[in-house]
C-alpha cells in the first residue's frame, strides 16, 4: 500500500470517497498502518506466512509487542482482526455471502441490470477465453505477506 501513497491518495482514487472521509479519520488510519506494519516488522518469517502459530502462544505475541513498542493485546488484535478479515474474504471470493442488490453473490452478477445472471466465459473454470482453471480446493491459506 505504501507504494501506492498516502491514504488521503488512495481514497481520493475511490469513485465516491471523496470528502466522505475527515482529516483526522485519515490521520488515525495512517497511524494505525504505521503501527501494523511495526508489529509485521517484529515477526519472523514463518509467523509472517503462517499466522496461526501467534494465535495459539503467548510467548510469540509478547515477543512481537516488545519488538514493536506495544502491548501483547495489541498483537492480539491484529492477529484476529485478519482472521477475520481472510474468512471474510474467502466467503466473498466463495459465493457465499450476499450483497444487498447483488441477487445473492459476486459470481454471475446476478443483480445487475443487463450483466447478465449466468456464468461468465471464462470465469472459474466456465468455457471461454480465460483459460478455464479450476480452483483447487486445498489451497494454502495466505498470511500477512511481505514487508
Amino acid at each position: 500500500m505504501k507504494t501506492m501513497g498516502s491514504l488521503g491518495g488512495i481514497m481520493k482514487l475511490i469513485p465516491g470517497m471523496a470528502g466522505k472521509i475527515s482529516d483526522d479519520q485519515l490521520r488515525e488510519g495512517e497511524t494505525q498502518l504505521k503501527r501494523v506494519e511495526a508489529m509485521i516488522k517484529s515477526m519472523t518469517k514463518q509467523e509472517r506466512q503462517n499466522p496461526e502459530l501467534l494465535s495459539g502462544s503467548p510467548s510469540r505475541r509478547r515477543r512481537i509487542a516488545t519488538g514493536a513498542g506495544y502491548q501483547e493485546k495489541d498483537v492480539s488484535k491484529l492477529v484476529g482482526d485478519f482472521q477475520k478479515m481472510r474468512s471474510l474474504m474467502q466467503q466473498m471470493g466463495s459465493g457465499q455471502m450476499g450483497m444487498p442488490g447483488m441477487g445473492g453473490g459476486f459470481p454471475g452478477m446476478g443483480g445487475f441490470p443487463g450483466m447478465g445472471g449466468g456464468p461468465q466465459p471464462g470465469y472459474r473454470g466456465y468455457p471461454g477465453m480465460g483459460g478455464g482453471k479450476k480452483k483447487k480446493k486445498g489451497k494454502k491459506k495466505k498470511g500477512f505477506g511481505q514487508l
